[in-house]
């Protein structure tokens, strides 16, 4: 969020302890991956001057009020497609893990999204809620990622996909 609200950015300045500063800047420009094993056990309140107090002040509550919730500005009107790993909503994946379900759920929203765009309307309009072993990978999921990355998703995943 600092990225995209500069008035955050200048609070974390000023409200980050100097001896956390660094390994908090470390985590934020890491990918996921990175970010996890740098963060991995820690106490975020612990990085902050005024530990969870400080998440109170007037500059961090208007972001996340704005920003920070889903649902509070009414639903999307736009078509959706939500996809997440085990215990999300949506497109709940039963085998994959947040590496697996980023590359191949990415693929099916791709998939979607083109659908959507060359016309092929939803039959059911409205929310639907889909459990799957596995975010459905068909042939087209392989033009969507390449060769490459659908045999790295298939290692990953122990050999699990066709």
């Amino acid at each position: 969020m600092a990225k995209a609200y500069p008035n955050m950015s200048e609070w974390l300045d000023h409200n980050l302890l100097p001896e956390k500063a660094d390994k908090f800047w470390a985590a934020a420009h890491s990918c996921l991956a990175q970010a996890s094993e740098i963060g991995n056990g820690e106490d975020i309140y612990t990085y902050f001057k005024n530990g969870r107090v400080s998440f109170r002040e007037p500059v961090p509550m208007s972001i996340l009020a704005y920003s920070g919730q889903m649902g509070i500005r009414g639903t999307p009107t736009a078509p959706l497609f939500v996809y997440k790993a085990v215990n999300d909503e949506y497109h709940r994946d039963w085998v994959g893990t947040h590496t697996s379900e980023a590359l191949a759920g990415s693929a099916s929203a791709l998939n979607w999204l083109r659908e959507r765009l060359e016309g092929d309307e939803e039959v059911d309009g409205g929310c639907r809620t889909e459990q799957v072993v596995l975010t459905d990978l068909d042939p087209a999921t392989i033009l969507v990622l390449g060769g490459e990355i659908f045999a790295f998703l298939q290692a990953i995943l122990g050999g699990m996909l066709g």
